[in-house]
């Protein structure tokens, strides 16, 4: 929760320059806002910023995902108290359903808070088919059975390091 009020206090100008260029360029809202999964089951509205127009990632959109600025928004669900910074991510109802169905194992990331960044996002690939949420469920997995400062650290790190090297998802 300290790390993300301060993340929140840091990036606040970020926060508005980017809340206004997307009110100008892709419009209202300019929070995005998604029931995920999360801890023990528990359903969250989960806040980004929009990137999306007229079922278009506008090219805006697409910096806001390659740079992970959409991100922001979600310091504020960590204050809430329903992620953490590090942690699995959350996952949209349908695609939870569908791992639950399939994966063995699945539920057990979900006995820690989802995160803003994770194991599975700074090791694996942007997830899209059964197959990848399998190979992801993995390295969540690993995460939850060795979660660990270090860790937590290392994954900072990687994140940062997968930020400027501009490995975002489109």
């Amino acid at each position: 929760m300290f790390l993300a009020l301060i993340s929140l206090i840091l990036t606040a100008p970020l926060f508005l320059i980017i809340s206004i260029l997307n009110y100008i360029i892709i419009g209202k809202p300019i929070i995005f806002k998604q029931i995920r999964v999360g801890k023990n089951k528990k359903k969250f509205l989960m806040y980004k910023f929009r990137t999306i127009h007229n079922d278009n990632i506008h090219s805006f959109g697409k910096f806001l995902r390659k740079t992970r600025l959409d991100e922001i928004p979600q310091f504020i669900n960590v204050l809430i108290g329903n992620m953490n910074f590090i942690g699995p991510r959350p996952e949209m109802i349908s695609f939870h359903e569908m791992c639950e169905e399939n994966i063995d194992y699945y539920n057990y990331r979900l006995y820690v808070n989802p995160g803003i960044t994770g194991w599975a996002q700074v090791k694996f690939k942007y997830t899209t088919s059964l197959e990848d949420y399998k190979t992801k469920t993995e390295y969540d997995l690993y995460y939850v059975k060795n979660k660990s400062f270090l860790l937590d650290l290392k994954i900072l790190l990687l994140t940062f390091l997968a930020i400027f090297k501009d490995n975002g998802s489109l």
